[in-house]
């Protein structure tokens, strides 16, 4: 059988518990990450078996299968780069870096401003404990299509990697803040919000520095109902990484939550000024045409 496509056989037990999941970007590692999207849009998806311990992916026959037949598509046309993402991913699925590494290397070459294969290139970097690598491909990522990407998922994966790096997979202080970080997350998706701000609490105790876990807290804050901390603890995040919209966003929702739709309204104007991603000033015109209507901050 194939042995199990586990994202955390790179990374350790400190991926899994500091919720973010690297292949992804998502803070879900307990759903199936997704490993990177191809330039068509479609996602291949892999899979976490932490849960059930079952290889619930491809066999060993099928994914021979599936190599054999990508083979041949990039034979008759070696241009496919469609083809060369997905036989990258089927080689990492079989654990076989350095032929993926090679793959996504071609696509890169031929199509410098390719996103698929610079994340991937990152990913493939992870399983073999390239931090240096994998810092080096998510920095050029974030330089070269910020406006694309998730500028904060980037970044937080960034972070990460160089907080991996600087404690080590064997440190106490590392188990000890990741397992505090997992809790709060767990209590908060139960709406154990008290518990969840405890969590983080002691997570920033052993981590002050950590902007994201930070941002947690202020949500964690509000929803536990106590607002001004709950603007505290943003506002600190901020601080500590002004180019953090997610915190800027949240900030913004608690002061809607207590009835400062001009300062909400107003944190959500500079954001739009600064952000890089259609995507997301079309979402923050949205949120401030609601609250000048006298609408929720949320639909």
């Amino acid at each position: 059988m194939l042995r199990k496509f586990l994202f955390v056989i790179s990374l350790g037990p400190l991926v899994v518990a500091c919720n973010v999941n690297f292949l992804s970007g998502a803070d879900a590692p307990e759903h199936p990450p997704k490993v990177w999207k191809g330039e068509t849009g479609t996602t291949q998806e892999g899979h976490n078996h932490e849960q059930d311990g079952h290889d619930h992916g491809q066999n060993e026959d099928e994914l021979k299968a599936a190599i054999e037949a990508l083979k041949a598509r990039i034979a008759s046309n070696p241009k496919d780069n469609q083809a060369r993402l997905e036989i990258a991913e089927a080689y990492l699925r079989a654990f076989k870096f350095d032929e993926s590494r090679a793959e996504l290397e071609a696509v890169l070459k031929s199509d410098p401003k390719s996103v698929a294969a610079l994340r991937g290139l990152g990913d493939v970097a992870m399983f073999q404990k390239d931090i240096n690598g994998a810092l080096a491909f998510r920095e050029r990522l974030l330089k070269e299509h910020g406006d694309t990407e998730d500028p904060d998922k980037v970044r937080r994966e960034i972070f990460y990697l160089r907080l991996y790096d600087r404690i080590g997979p064997d440190s106490e202080k590392g188990k000890d803040f990741f397992q505090k970080v997992r809790d709060a997350a767990s209590a908060l998706r139960a709406g154990k919000h008290e518990e969840a701000v405890a969590a983080y609490t002691k997570a920033l105790e052993i981590v002050p520095e950590d902007p994201f876990v930070r941002t947690d807290l202020g949500a964690a804050l509000r929803e536990a109902e106590k607002p001004e901390a709950s603007v505290e603890a943003l506002s600190r995040a901020i601080k500590d990484e002004p180019k953090l919209e997610h915190a800027r966003v949240e900030l913004a929702r608690t002061l809607a939550e207590m009835g400062k739709s001009k300062d909400a309204i107003s944190t959500l104007e500079a954001l739009a000024r600064r952000s890089s991603s259609a995507a997301a000033r079309y979402d923050l015109e949205a949120r401030m045409t609601r609250l000048k209507a006298g609408g929720k901050f949320d639909l």
